[in-house]
C-alpha cells in the first residue's frame, strides 16, 4: 500500500509467504558463492562432447556448418545432472540436440554452493562448432 501527504510518502511491502512455506531444496539460485563446474575439468567435458561427436554416425555424412549456442542451465545439488536445459541463443537443429544430450548424460557437475551448502543453480554454458570440427566449451566464472 502507497500513503502520501504533503510531508512524506511510505511505501509498504506485505509478502504473504511465510518461512514453513518455502523449501530451500527447491531454491535456485542466480548468484552463489562458489560457482559450479565439471568435476573434471571444462577441458575434460569438450574432450567428451568432441569425442562423441567425432564418432556420431548422423555428423559423419552431414556435417553442420560453424555454429554457436548458448544454454541456460540448472545444476542439480543432489545427483550430479542438470537438471534443466534450454537453448537460448542459436538455431534447433541435429547437432543443438546432440549437445543438450550429451550435457544430459555428463553427470560429473559440481554443484554450486552458497553459505557453505550445495544448492540448485542458474546459469549459461557456450558451445561453438568450428569450421575444423573441433568443439570449444565455455562457463562463466
Amino acid at each position: 500500500t502507497a500513503d502520501t501527504d504533503s510531508i512524506k510518502c511510505r511505501l509498504e511491502f506485505n509478502c504473504p509467504v511465510t518461512k514453513e512455506e518455502t523449501d530451500e531444496d527447491e531454491m535456485i539460485f542466480t548468484k552463489v558463492e562458489v560457482l559450479w563446474g565439471y568435476k573434471n575439468g571444462i577441458k575434460e567435458l569438450q574432450k567428451k562432447i568432441e569425442n562423441s561427436y567425432r564418432n556420431n554416425s548422423l555428423f559423419k555424412q552431414n556435417r553442420p556448418v560453424e555454429t554457436a549456442l548458448l544454454f541456460d542451465i540448472i545444476v542439480d545439488n543432489k545427483d550430479s545432472c542438470l537438471k534443466r536445459i534450454e537453448l537460448k541463443r542459436g538455431s534447433y537443429s541435429p547437432f543443438a540436440q546432440f549437445i543438450m544430450d550429451e550435457l544430459k548424460t555428463a553427470c560429473s557437475w559440481t554443484p554450486s554452493e552458497q553459505g557453505g551448502r550445495p544448492v540448485k543453480s542458474y546459469t549459461k554454458i557456450f558451445i561453438r562448432l568450428h569450421k575444423d570440427n573441433s568443439i570449444t566449451v565455455a562457463m562463466p566464472r
